[in-house]
């Protein structure tokens, strides 16, 4: 497992995505740990991802860093990276 441990600044978002074989869940917050989106499952399929990066970037800021922590999980993190 690989571990990055990154900044965070005040126009910082952080995702933590969850997965499983056939669907993920995931929870963004902001720099002061306040949730702005989620928790949100989204199907682990291109149009599920795809939609769910939509609404991900419809709730922040254009200024805003974001930050996605995926959970390592066998293989089944692979199509979120």
């Amino acid at each position: 497992m690989s571990v990055h441990a990154a900044p965070v600044s005040s126009s910082t978002i952080v995702v933590a995505v969850d997965v499983g074989k056939t669907s993920a869940m995931l929870l963004a917050t902001d720099e002061t740990r306040k949730r702005v989106l989620g928790p949100v499952e989204f199907a682990m399929t291109r149009s599920g991802l795809s939609a769910t990066v939509h609404r991900v970037n419809a709730v922040v800021a254009p200024s805003a860093q974001v930050k996605v922590g995926v959970e390592a999980a066998g293989h089944y993190h692979r199509p979120v990276l």
